[in-house]
């Protein structure tokens, strides 16, 4: 990959990999965060909220890690939070098993919906495919999550081009926008702060960032990388509003309402590798956070344990699937969004950006 797409691309692109399965790939997520506080609420709080947080936030943590050299989420956090690190960890493993279940929730509607399999058997094959993929090369797996990312664009544009075509006419009819009164502004922080908690775990792509020009563009071109398909994925939702609020997967919906199989495949195929994606960049996150512990002990993690690793996490997220996609996403907003807020972004946007101003290295700890 050429330079300068490894230094500002890479890391945009990476991130919308690793958070669109979570952030927006089945549009339920964008029925509980945003159009549910309205339409009109929804579409400002996406464009004014949610992209403009995800970008000043990636700027700040991408400039704090290339000044600490750090390349895995343990070492992030140990110069962020001191010798409370442990805490956002925590955090950070019980959303892994949950967006696995989300995931592993999306997967079994995907291709008992759009292929007509067994719910369960895409649970298990994307465990399979996640296990592999990870067992993989870092730099494989940075050229899978950008390509991929690459992919999604075509995914999504060729969704709004032909949904626009089909149902352009209600938008320009369109008059349910909803009123401003609704808890919306705090909403979209929350949607942007669960986003975020996955942005660490791209931090494996950010040795490539060498000066402080290259991380502040590369944070901010995150947001609108990470977040323009999902707003054109928003404005096509907007066209069978209120009927798609009742929908569990409102991409199936949407694509069963083009009447394209040929698209409907398409886009499915691209969301299960995304959700593929996700599963790969959180899990080889722990796995390099785990790779750091083994090596300041003088030794390297084996290499057995990284699909291990795997296996593991997503057979316990097996049991969260039961809950199903609405509940596991209804969880998430009510808990684990306001917990981020707190131990991420405050922290980050008061340790972290003094020490970006000020251009220094927080001190390392030896613990």
């Amino acid at each position: 990959m050429p330079r300068w797409f490894q230094a500002y691309l890479l890391p945009p692109l990476v991130f919308q990999s690793i958070m669109i399965a979570g952030g927006y790939g089945t549009g339920q997520e964008f029925l509980v965060f945003f159009m549910n506080m309205g339409p009109l609420a929804g579409l400002l709080g996406l464009l004014f909220i949610a992209i403009p947080i995800i970008s000043l936030s990636a700027l700040v943590a991408f400039e704090f890690a290339r000044l600490r050299q750090a390349y895995d989420y343990r070492t992030f956090f140990r110069g962020l939070l001191g010798s409370g690190w442990f805490i956002w960890e925590l955090g950070f493993l019980i959303t892994l098993v949950v967006l696995f279940g989300v995931i592993g929730s999306a997967t079994g509607e995907i291709v008992r919906t759009t292929f007509g399999l067994p719910y369960w058997g895409g649970t298990v094959g994307l465990m399979a495919v996640v296990a592999f993929v990870v067992w993989q090369s870092g730099t494989l797996i940075e050229r899978l999550l950008a390509g991929w990312a690459l992919l999604l664009y075509c995914a999504y544009i060729l969704f709004f081009s032909v949904g626009l075509a089909k149902f352009g006419g209600v938008l320009q009819e369109f008059d349910q926008w909803g009123s401003l009164d609704t808890p919306w502004v705090s909403s979209s922080a929350r949607y942007a702060a669960l986003q975020l908690s996955i942005l660490p775990a791209m931090f494996f792509c950010l040795h490539h960032i060498h000066t402080r020009r290259e991380a502040l563009v590369a944070g901010l071109l995150t947001g609108p990388v990470a977040m323009i398909p999902g707003v054109l994925f928003y404005i096509i939702m907007l066209t069978h509003f209120p009927a798609i609020s009742a929908q569990v997967l409102p991409s199936a919906f949407l694509l069963d309402a083009m009447g394209s199989r040929a698209l409907e495949v398409f886009y499915q195929v691209a969301l299960l590798g995304t959700l593929v994606q996700t599963g790969v960049g959180v899990v080889h996150a722990f796995n390099q956070r785990l790779d750091g512990w083994w090596r300041t002990r003088g030794t390297a993690m084996p290499r057995v344990l990284r699909p291990a690793v795997a296996l593991v996490l997503m057979t316990a997220a097996t049991l969260l699937a039961k809950i199903g996609l609405v509940g596991l996403l209804n969880l998430v907003f009510n808990t684990l969004a306001w917990f981020f807020l707190v131990i991420f972004l405050g922290p980050l946007f008061t340790v972290g950006l003094y020490h970006v101003v000020k251009g220094q290295r927080p001190s390392v700890l030896t613990a």
